[in-house]
């Protein structure tokens, strides 16, 4: 599936913006209790997992992209190690999307979002594939955005990250934001849930 060009940065950051405002009252899609189980057997150094922790956006709502690039760049700066900062839209409500942190570490492929503690292990080779396991919703249920290597591959790469992070900061720190709970992941307490999932589930059998 062809991304965006990164000659349209203004669709991508409404599309976020609209994402982090929680306009639709989804909540986020949290990881699966798969993952969850996975991730506390995940092999993260300590180096590794303090640069994680110390990651701004990190355990924040709404923090989704700006963790991911934070996360990003200490990696590469700290430890040498690229990653890929993923995005995507949920093609059943497609004014909403996400944004994770993915790299390899030891011949095994992880990923990591604002929600999570540590990193969960994602297996295949495509980022439908992570972002599938991710969020456990169905492959054909997810439309990739934008995949950005880090360290960016061009500097017109680098420009349209930084940019896109300074209006993405201003934003979550001047406007009223929505605050998660649990009970927004819980389809038997947030109808808008159940019905999301439920549509989702349809392109599983397509």
């Amino acid at each position: 599936m062809a991304n965006r060009s990164l000659n349209q940065p203004g669709f991508f950051r409404k599309l976020f913006l609209t994402a982090v405002t929680a306009i639709t009252g989804l909540g986020p899609i949290t990881p699966s209790s798969v993952a969850e189980d996975t991730a506390k057997n995940a092999p993260v150094t300590p180096n590794i997992e303090k640069t994680i922790k110390s990651s701004y956006g990190y355990r924040k709502d709404n923090y989704c992209f700006i963790f991911a690039k934070n996360c990003a760049d200490k990696l590469h700066k700290k430890h040498g190690i690229p990653s890929k900062i993923v995005t995507f839209v949920f093609a059943a409500w497609p004014v909403t999307g996400h944004v994770y942190v993915t790299y390899e570490l030891n011949g095994e492929r992880w990923a990591i979002d604002n929600e999570m503690a540590t990193p969960v292990k994602v297996t295949g080779k495509t980022p439908g594939d992570w972002s599938a396991q991710l969020v456990d919703l169905p492959k054909k249920s997810l439309l990739i955005d934008h995949v950005i290597d880090v360290p960016t591959k061009s500097e017109k790469e680098k420009q349209f990250l930084d940019g896109l992070y300074k209006d993405m900061l201003y934003d979550l720190q001047h406007n009223p934001m929505w605050k998660w709970s649990e009970d927004d992941d819980n389809p038997k307490k947030n109808p808008m849930q159940k019905i999301f999932r439920s549509i989702s589930k349809l392109f599983e059998e397509n």
